[in-house]
Order: C-alpha cells, then sequence, then structure tokens
C-alpha cells in the first residue's frame, strides 16, 4: 500500500515479564499495517482504520517470537475484559499507531526470555524496528534496547525471594540503555536509508576540500536536527505524502547541481541547498520515532532524541569520511592523467539523479 524509497518502520512496545505471564503492549505504526492488511485502493480510506489495525493483531502474533527458557510462547485468546486488545491512536498530523495489549501465560518463573520479530521482510526496501522498555515486574525500573529482525531482545531474569510486583511509574527509565537503543536506531536508520545516503553522496561529490565537506555536512546536521526536533515535540507536523518526494526530489537536485551548474555546487548556493532539503530529511528522519518515544517521560525523550541525531550522524560520517577519502585519491589520478578529468562528479551525480528520480516516482505513486 505504500512505496517509499526508505520503508523504515519505527514501532514500541512495553514488556512486563512476571512469574505466571508476560504482558506486551505494543505500538505498531499504520505503515506497517497498511502494507499487510490494505490494499493500495483503500489504503487513504481512513474510516478502514481501525478494521485493518484489529485485522493485524494476527499478523503481528504470528511474526512476533516470544521464546522463554528455550520453548516459543502462545499469546492468550484475545479478550476484551480488561484492555483492547487492539485500538487505533490517530494524533493530528501524524500517521497514527495502531495498539495492541497481548498476554502470554507462563507455567512457572521464567529464567531467559528471548523477544524477536520478522515484520514485513517480503516487503522491498522494507526495515522494521521496535524500540522495546522491558522489566521485571517487581522492578520499577525500565530497560530500554533496539528489537529488528535478526537482533533479538534477550532478558536474564534474576527474581529475588518475597519480592512483589510493583506498579513502575512513567519517569523510572533506565537512561543509559535508552540512550545506548536510540544511538544504535540513529546509525541503523542511516546505514539502511538509501535515500539519505544518495543525498549525500551528492554533497561529498562536490566537496573540492576538507572544509568544504566540514561546512555542507555541518549545514546540513543543523537543518534535520532542528526539524526533527520539532517534529518529535509536536510543533512541526508535515504528512509524509510531502516528505517523502521531497526527500527524493532533494536527491535529484542535488545531483542536477553537480552536473550542470558545477561552479554553484561549492559555496553559498550548497550550503543553502543542503539546509533547504535537510529540513526535509530531518521530518523523514522523524518518521514514527515520536510515536516510538510518545511512551517516555519528557527528561527521557531529549535524551532519545540527542542519543538517535548522535547516531544518525556516527551512520553519516561512517560513509561520508571514507567516501571523501576514495574522491581525493581518484581526484589525484585525474591530474595524473590515470583516468579522465572532470568526470568523477559528472558520472557520480548522473548515477545519484537517475536513483533520486526512480525513488521520487515511488514516493508519487505512494
Amino acid at each position: 500500500a505504500f512505496a517509499h524509497a526508505h520503508l523504515l518502520v519505527q514501532n514500541s512496545m512495553d514488556v512486563v515479564i512476571g512469574r505466571d505471564k508476560i504482558t506486551i503492549d505494543a505500538r505498531v505504526s499504520m505503515e506497517q499495517v497498511l502494507a499487510v492488511e490494505a490494499e493500495e485502493a483503500y489504503a487513504r480510506v481512513r474510516a478502514q482504520w481501525p478494521a485493518f489495525a484489529l485485522a493485524h493483531r494476527a499478523y503481528l502474533l504470528a511474526h512476533l517470537h516470544i521464546n522463554v527458557d528455550g520453548h516459543e510462547m502462545i499469546a492468550r485468546e484475545a479478550t476484551a475484559t480488561t484492555q483492547p486488545v487492539a485500538e487505533l491512536s490517530d494524533r493530528a498530523g501524524a500517521p497514527g499507531m495502531a495498539s495492541y495489549h497481548i498476554e502470554y501465560p507462563l507455567d512457572s518463573r521464567p529464567g531467559l526470555v528471548r523477544i524477536d520479530e520478522d515484520c514485513l521482510r517480503d516487503v522491498p526496501l522494507a526495515d522494521v524496528t521496535f524500540v522495546t522498555r522491558f522489566r521485571q515486574d517487581d522492578h520499577a525500573t525500565f530497560e530500554t534496547a533496539q528489537m529488528r529482525w535478526r537482533k533479538p531482545v534477550a532478558i536474564n531474569c534474576h527474581w529475588e525471594t518475597g519480592a512483589s510486583p510493583v506498579t513502575a511509574g512513567a519517569t523510572h527509565v533506565n537512561a543509559w540503555s535508552t540512550m545506548r537503543a536510540f544511538v544504535t536506531e540513529g546509525i541503523w536508520h542511516i546505514l539502511t536509508g538509501y535515500d539519505h545516503l544518495l543525498f549525500v553522496g551528492g554533497l561529498v561529490l562536490a566537496a573540492r576540500t576538507l572544509w568544504d565537506l566540514v561546512k555542507v555536512v555541518a549545514a546540513f546536521t543543523l537543518a534535520h536536527t532542528l526539524t526533527l526536533g520539532l517534529c518529535v515535540f509536536n510543533v512541526v507536523n508535515l504528512s509524509s505524502r510531502i516528505v517523502e518526494p521531497m526527500i527524493s526530489a532533494s536527491i535529484v537536485m542535488v545531483a542536477l547541481l553537480n552536473i550542470f551548474w558545477p561552479r554553484k555546487s561549492t559555496g553559498w548556493p550548497r550550503l543553502a541547498v543542503a539546509f533547504a532539503f535537510g529540513l526535509f530529511h530531518g521530518l523523514g528522519f522523524a518518521g514514527g520515532l515520536k510515536e516510538a518515544m510518545s511512551t517516555l517521560p519528557t527528561s527521557t525523550i531529549w535524551i532519545a532524541l540527542l542519543s538517535f541525531s548522535l547516531g544518525v550522524e556516527i551512520g553519516h560520517q561512517s560513509v561520508v569520511l571514507p567516501l571523501y577519502a576514495l574522491l581525493r585519491a581518484a581526484r589525484k589520478a585525474q591530474m595524473d592523467g590515470a583516468i579522465p578529468g572532470g568526470q568523477l562528479m559528472r558520472w557520480g551525480s548522473v548515477a545519484i539523479s537517475a536513483a533520486g528520480v526512480y525513488f521520487l516516482v515511488l514516493a508519487l505513486r505512494g
């Protein structure tokens, strides 16, 4: 139902492990729900979303795997006696999240709990992550981890004699584990974000000196950090139907500048382009991130936001610096006559532009 250059689905869940049951409250992006449950002709009919959310519960249970001490757990049959088994929250300007309350009964106290998922494995360019908060029911503090396909969350339970279940307040979140999880989330977002990498690649192609590179990356970083923060705190909201095409258009624009106006590929014109389109990339970074952070206390949201931004920059630099070093070596070969001069930026930009047009068509069709 959705066509994206980079379908990063950001979900979240809270896991409470007790002596007789494991309780999961999962919040799943409507992008995932619609990708599984809706045909394209109906995906835009918002009145149908609650029905899609309810139907998606069966898919989630089939692709969410809870293993306790080597045994696969089976969820208890759905009942609505205490909490809704599925409901749709739809915040203004946000795509909405489907919420699911799931219980797994246990015969005895668990030792090692392993949670993993394999959602949307058949959807091209899709990448699903769950920001997972977990605790034993006799511990007040939540730990935080990132879960995605082939990166499960493993929890070693330690039960104290005589300890009783406690209710965890919203502020009981471990700051260090939250920081680690969101730094990882930021790095992963970039390393699997083909659209963002293409844009940054276009910027790097035109950088003639290290100082040029530092300035243009700083402009891009400042812009996307600004809109990411504004979006997470609900100050700015923009539909993905606008954001996704603009991100793809930014790839095409920066590549065309390199090809047809190479003199404007450095200096203030390039900084302005990097900053302007960086604003839209920040909104793209936000995606379902703000919903994944929605249950965190304000102080922890700041930790998560700054950690995610740090992870994004680590991801950027892990690509930008090696690429720049390779380009410098190639340009030296050009000057030595080993390869034709002026061809590197031109043909590299042609390839980036073609990829940007492809992703733009996908975004407009979605």
